[in-house]
């Protein structure tokens, strides 16, 4: 079981075009003690019993980049959970972040705390279409993160976007082959949809970003997947969680609540 904590945006210098976690998930309010506990409460019980081991459970912080944030506010995030891990409620911790907030530091930071997973929001390894979606990243310091964090043992998961401004299904695939070279333990993919509290939003009322279909989507996803699978390279989501938050933000862009389940159709008939 994963017990996700939100932190939309917290830890971010950057936004993104495309981003805007409050759309997303519905969260609001800054993550703290207090919040934890709540979202801790909801999966463990109220009484969060130190006595009881609860199987295999994993807790993960989403939604903004974690080794981006002040280090006392990571040390205080990662102690709220260090005595269910303890115990042997809580058996690990996963992260996601930005490539740019890795260094050896910060990862020996959230090794201290059990943290075993780390996910890199890698979106694409085209400097010009990161450029376009407000990212400033390239895919040296993409690979410097990688291999940072695989010299610390964590679990590497990377995230891939599609559709982003300046993509292509060419760019797209390069992305998915750079991917595949970086050998991650786990990838996500997810569409880009236009929310509209975002600067993607503002690009799209004016004429200068157009969403791919969604049957322009789906080929593209079936490439990537098949490819993934080749390479024996878990793709454990495909698409967003279609939460409420997310119904009422969404202007336009090849949404599905199936996603997944139409591009294993789509590989099912080959």
């Amino acid at each position: 079981m994963i017990i996700p904590i939100f932190i939309p945006h917290n830890g971010c210098p950057y936004r993104c075009v495309f981003c805007s976690q409050t759309d997303i998930t519905g969260v609001q309010y800054k993550a703290d003690e207090e919040y934890v506990f709540d979202v801790l409460k909801t999966y463990l019980g109220s009484n969060l019993d130190l006595d009881h081991a609860s199987g295999i459970c994993e807790v993960a912080f989403y939604g903004g980049s974690f080794t981006g944030l002040p280090k006392r506010r990571q040390e205080l995030l990662l102690s709220t959970i260090k005595p269910l891990l303890d115990v042997g409620r809580i058996n690990s911790i996963r992260v996601s972040t930005h490539p740019l907030f890795i260094d050896s530091d910060r990862l020996d930071l959230i090794k201290a705390y059990n943290v075993k997973t780390v996910e890199l929001g890698v979106q694409s390894t085209n400097k010009e279409i990161l450029d376009a979606s407000g990212r400033p990243c390239s895919i040296e310091e993409i690979f410097r993160s990688i291999s940072l964090i695989k010299e610390h043992n964590f679990t590497l998961g990377l995230q891939l976007m599609l559709g982003l401004p300046g993509d292509s299904e060419s760019r797209f695939m390069r992305s998915v082959k750079d991917v595949i070279s970086m050998k991650p333990n786990f990838v996500r993919l997810y569409p880009t949809l236009i929310l509209r509290h975002t600067k993607l939003y503002s690009m799209y009322k004016r004429g200068l970003y157009l969403p791919w279909s969604l049957d322009r989507t789906l080929k593209a996803l079936k490439k990537a997947v098949r490819l993934f699978n080749e390479h024996s390279i878990p793709v454990i989501r495909v698409g967003v969680h279609p939460d409420p938050s997310l119904h009422e933000n969404l202007v336009a862009g090849p949404f599905h609540p199936s996603l997944r389940y139409l591009v294993d159709c789509l590989l099912c008939q080959d």
